[in-house]
Order: C-alpha cells, then structure tokens, then sequence
C-alpha cells in the first residue's frame, strides 16, 4: 500500500511540470530460464506495458487506461567465467497493430562485494519497424542486490535491488537519451522460484521535443528451470 503512495505520488510531482508528457501505469513480466552444460542459459520473457494515468502539455495528470504493448525477447547467454557472461538476443513486439523486431548484443558482469551483489551490463540493440526508420541503441546499466538478511539471499528471505541505466539511441542522425532508475523489493521462495515489485521511473525525449517522464509499477516473477 506504501508503495502505491509513493508511485502515485511520484505521478502527481511529475505532472506539476508544464511542459512535461507524463505516463504511469503497470509493467508485469514473467522470466524463465534455463542452464545446461554448466556454462548456456536460455532465458524467455514475455512483459506487458499498460498506461493507467497520463498528461500532456496541456492537461493535468487523469486516468487514461491505454494498452501499449507486449514483448516476447528470448536471449542465449555464455558464461565466460564465475564473474563474465555473453549474450545474444532477439525481442519481437506487438504495439499498436504494429510488429516490431528488435536485436539485442551484451556483456555483463556480476560479483559480491560486502554482502551487495554488484552488477555491470553493456547492450547494444538494433530496431526495426515498418513505419519508422532503422535505430541503434547504446546502453549501460548499473545495479546493486542486497540481501536484508545477513550477507547472501537463502530461501524464503527478501531483497532489496536498485539500478540506474543510461541509453543513447540514434535514429537517421537524429540522437537522443533516456535515463532509467529502478527500484524494488524482492522475495526468494527457493533457487528457482523469485518475485519482485518496485517502481520503474524513465526520462526520455528531452534532448529534441518536451521531455518525457513515466513511472511503471512493476510486478517481475523469475523461473529458473
């Protein structure tokens, strides 16, 4: 209940700014993964946007349910070593009557330091749709797991996880930046089984029109087969 204050609240801060295009709504996701021969992982997800408030530049921030869209990404990952993993994917989205393709390239790093799972990720991904032009994306994120429980997460325990991301994109010479920073508590049923839930707040479009904020509440659970 607390959190949905705080996402609510969140939404009203944003829609005092006048110039600013404001979204908020819900973002489930399912996750399943699974290893084989110690060092592959294939992961699925399916993730569903839907916009529950919105303001424009001329309105104040009201109820507007409007479904956006549904991912389904599938990714094959190598780990190099315990710290170093490679990763290749492919997305195909459904928005708007629309099918969009999208590639996807990375390289992450994870390690413990304290107690703190610390994570490093580097992606490029590639976008194409039948009505807009071919965009690039560069993206780097930076995350950090703590359990609330001494200095591991064992089963049946909760988590906290927050991360900060930054994307460059560039669509016929025309660059722009979007900037998301996540926040989210987590619970542990066992090694395979995790939910988590916490707000996911993104600012995108500043750099040629009016800028974009958007606060999704996100609802995220992990299958580890």
């Amino acid at each position: 209940m607390r959190g949905f204050i705080f996402f609510l609240g969140l939404a009203w801060a944003f829609s005092a700014q006048g110039q600013s295009i404001v979204s908020a709504g819900l973002l489930p996701e399912v996750n399943v993964s699974y290893r084989w021969l110690g060092k592959w992982r294939i992961t699925g997800q399916v993730e569903s946007m839907q916009q529950v408030w919105r303001k424009n530049e001329f309105s104040e921030l009201q109820g507007d349910y409007k479904y956006i869209r549904t991912d389904f990404t599938s990714v094959v990952s190598y780990k190099l070593n315990p710290d170093l993993t490679l990763a290749g994917g492919y997305l195909l989205r459904f928005s708007e009557g629309e099918t969009i393709h999208r590639s996807i390239q990375q390289i992450s790093s994870a390690y413990k330091k304290i107690g703190v799972r610390i994570g490093h990720r580097l992606r490029t991904d590639q976008t194409f749709e039948p009505t807009e032009s071919f965009e690039f994306r560069l993206r780097y994120r930076f995350s950090a797991e703590l359990p609330l429980n001494g200095l591991s997460i064992n089963d049946r325990e909760w988590y906290l996880i927050a991360s900060t991301e930054f994307i460059g994109s560039v669509q016929q010479r025309d660059w722009d930046y979007e900037h998301r920073v996540l926040g989210s508590l987590g619970y542990n049923f066992n090694s395979s089984n995790k939910i988590e839930t916490g707000l996911d707040y993104r600012l995108n479009r500043f750099l040629n029109d009016a800028p974009r904020h958007s606060v999704w509440w996100t609802i995220s659970y992990f299958l580890n087969l």
